[in-house]
């Protein structure tokens, strides 16, 4: 099975974006029930006392471990995302947005914008 990570915002109003991710989530397994999309927020949930830069070290390190990413919510805007955009990139993952609406491959030049 083919296993997308779903990248989303969390820091800020956390139980929105929590809110948020779970619903995506939950819209994207129905949708799509051929790939296991992992959420990082959901995974680590246990840890949110611990330190910005270790919880973001386990969500590469999952990253590492799935077939693509799925950028979602306001990802441009959070540096969280943005590190895991960066590090898929570097991978050679493919990356995907999702905008509630349209679910589409990114080109490697709008990665890189």
């Amino acid at each position: 099975m083919i296993t997308h990570y779903l990248s989303h915002p969390f820091s800020g109003d956390e139980t929105k974006n929590r809110a948020e991710a779970e619903a995506i989530q939950r819209e994207l397994q129905e949708k799509y029930p051929d790939v296991l999309y992992i959420s990082p927020i959901a995974n680590f949930k246990a840890l949110e006392s611990m330190e910005y830069y270790k919880i973001m070290m386990y969500c590469l390190c999952l990253l590492d471990y799935c077939d693509g990413i799925v950028m979602t919510g306001r990802y441009r805007e959070s540096r969280g995302c943005m590190m895991e955009l960066s590090h898929a990139s570097q991978k050679g993952m493919p990356v995907y947005v999702y905008d509630g609406e349209t679910y589409r491959l990114l080109s490697s030049e709008e990665v890189a914008h």
